[in-house]
């Protein structure tokens, strides 16, 4: 849509109002109030111009439009929707093919690879104890110092045990 005006601010105004009330009402309202409009809409595969004053020249179709034009409009939104799917399912299968693929490639390195996936330990792998060790209680292989550090807390907790009456 191209609006033209003494200001820019008034033509952004216009321009606005005409986009909310719509092209039909909005060229009606545009005649009205002796406004320089042209205004671009698409009508299935072909687009149609529509102006008022100075831009009414460049229009293609008659500025009053009738019932039998608004109809074409209706279709053409409805016939808009088979081609957003269709250029959207391309990329929605290579999304979904890449994905698999990353995850198959992940998980087949876990299986021949013989080793957790680091990090797996949701970060506390890396969180050091009080006396510096490291514990990962949810490991499903704890390393030989999770293992020492499990048997020194049970036998604190043991101590704890007998020193309480």
């Amino acid at each position: 849509m191209s609006v033209i005006a003494d200001t820019c601010m008034k033509a952004d105004g216009w321009a606005t109002a005409i986009n909310v009330l719509g092209a039909d009402e909005g060229i009606k309202v545009a005649a009205e109030q002796a406004l320089d409009v042209l205004v671009i809409r698409r009508r299935g595969d072909e687009f149609v111009r529509v102006g008022t004053g100075s831009l009414s020249s460049y229009a293609v179709e008659p500025k009053a439009s009738t019932t039998s034009e608004a109809h074409p409009t209706v279709e053409a939104s409805s016939n808009e929707l088979p081609s957003l799917y269709t250029r959207m399912l391309p990329t929605l299968i290579i999304t979904v093919i890449g994905f698999g693929i990353i995850l198959c490639a992940m998980a087949i390195g876990v299986i021949f690879g013989r080793k957790s996936i680091s990090g797996s330990c949701g970060g506390l792998a890396g969180k050091k104890n009080e006396d510096g060790s490291v514990s990962c209680s949810l490991c499903s292989n704890p390393s030989d110092a999770c293992q020492e550090l499990r048997e020194q807390m049970k036998e604190s907790q043991t101590k704890k045990d007998a020193a309480q009456p």
